[in-house]
This record gives C-alpha cells, sequence and structure tokens, in this order.
C-alpha cells in the first residue's frame, strides 16, 4: 500500500494498492517496444542498488548510505522506495495480501509459457523445479491446454501442491533419474521443457529431456560463470 509519494508522482496516492516490479529505463530500443524485461539496463536498474537515473542512494541513516531497491521491491523489507513507472495500481477490492508474487514469481513463471514457449493445446511440457516460478509456469501449462505436465522437484509437498494444480505427472529426481522417466512418459521427450530452479544439473536434465526440435526456456538463476553450453545437442536441433 501505498504510504507517501514524491512531488513529480501523478498516478498514485497515499492509500492506493499497489503491485511493485522490477526496473527499467523506458528509454532504450526494448522498453519502447514494451518488451521492458529486456531493457539494455536491466542490472543497473534493479541491482545497482541506487537511484538508477544518478547513481545516488535510495536510503541513509545519517551519513551512513543504506543499500536499497534490490530489484526495485527490497521484498524482505516492510518498507520499500518504487517509481511510478513499476508500481502497478491494483483495485481496492482485491486480497492485496495474495498479489505480492505477481511482482516476480508469478509473471517470469506464466510469462515464459505464454510469451516465449507458447506450447500448443495437446503438447507435453516438463517444468524443473515447482517454486512460485515453476508452479505459475504450471498454471499456464494448464491454460494452454498441454496434454503431458511432468514437473521435477525434490519437495515432495510441492509435487503433491503440483498434481492438485494439474500437473499430470510428476518426479522427485532423488528417486528417479529425470531424463529416462521423462522419456518414458513422452517417448522422444517433451516437447517443450523450462528450467525454474537455477541449478545447473536440472538444466542439463532439462535440455537433455527436450525431444529434437523441441524448445527448452531458462529462467532460473545460476551462479555468474556456472553456466556453459554444448553444441552437441542446440546443433542436433534442439533448441
Amino acid at each position: 500500500m501505498v504510504e507517501k509519494v514524491g512531488s513529480k508522482v501523478v498516478k498514485l496516492k497515499p492509500g492506493d494498492h499497489v503491485v511493485m516490479s522490477f526496473n527499467s529505463c523506458g528509454a532504450c530500443v526494448p522498453c519502447k517496444r514494451g518488451e521492458i524485461s529486456y531493457c539494455v539496463d536491466h542490472f543497473k536498474s534493479n541491482f545497482g542498488l541506487a537511484r538508477f537515473s544518478d547513481g545516488s542512494p535510495t536510503m541513509r541513516k545519517g551519513d551512513e548510505v543504506i543499500h536499497g531497491a534490490f530489484f526495485n521491491q527490497s521484498s524482505f523489507a516492510t518498507h520499500a522506495l518504487g517509481t511510478e513507472r513499476t508500481v502497478v495500481k491494483i483495485p481496492d477490492d482485491v486480497p492485496i495480501e495474495i498479489m505480492g508474487p505477481l511482482g516476480c514469481g508469478i509473471q517470469t513463471g506464466a510469462g515464459a509459457v505464454f510469451n516465449s514457449l507458447h506450447p500448443y493445446a495437446g503438447s507435453s511440457i516438463a517444468i524443473f523445479g515447482a517454486g512460485s516460478v515453476g508452479l505459475s509456469a504450471l498454471l499456464a501449462a494448464v491454460t494452454c491446454g498441454c496434454a503431458k505436465i511432468i514437473i521435477v522437484d525434490l519437495s515432495e509437498e510441492r509435487l503433491k501442491l503440483a498434481v492438485e494444480l494439474g500437473a499430470t505427472h510428476t518426479i522427485n529426481p532423488a528417486k528417479n533419474d529425470p531424463v529416462e522417466e521423462i522419456r518414458r512418459i513422452t517417448g522422444p521427450g517433451t516437447e517443450y521443457t523450462l528450467e525454474c530452479s537455477g541449478n545447473t544439473k536440472a538444466l542439463r536434465q532439462a535440455i537433455d529431456s527436450t525431444t529434437l526440435r523441441g524448445v527448452c526456456g531458462v529462467v532460473g538463476a545460476p551462479a555468474f560463470g556456472a553456466l556453459s553450453a554444448e553444441p552437441d545437442r542446440s546443433g542436433g536441433g534442439g533448441h
């Protein structure tokens, strides 16, 4: 909920219910096309821990600089500073406590399925990771009419929830090899896979689970320098 606004804010007022999301410059070519997640200054504007416009700190405690505005949300704090560009007003009658995941997890998982993978009705998809991102991708896959929706996760509790949300198959990699199980279920592999865990081993499994001419999406965030590409798979018809 908005507590205070700056003098140049015109679209929001104190008391408005809002969802905070990531920042973008608004001036680069991707931003002008409406593809703000591809902003050329995405990292600086969200993880620079300072105001994007001039690099000044967002907060101070006396003379001490306090780094804030992480991902333009500071989601674990009780209060956060946002910009009018990235704070989205929602209806007052929508329960505000359930809207928080829209700022990142839901739009990442569901958006990857709707806007990038574009699975057709009757297709197969395997989703690695059943956190908020993976489960959001699952719901999108259900909406798209995917016939086989396979969820891979180490948590039995999450796998149980995935079934309740529409998964047709679940795999616990601690018990079964995901690649072998996915091929057993689908034959040649899934037409679509989505890696949501950030685990490099899971990413390798996701790639190997994808059939020829299939599409593997990656939204998990492994450590910098942890990824490597192997031309044998991508050159053989997987993407």
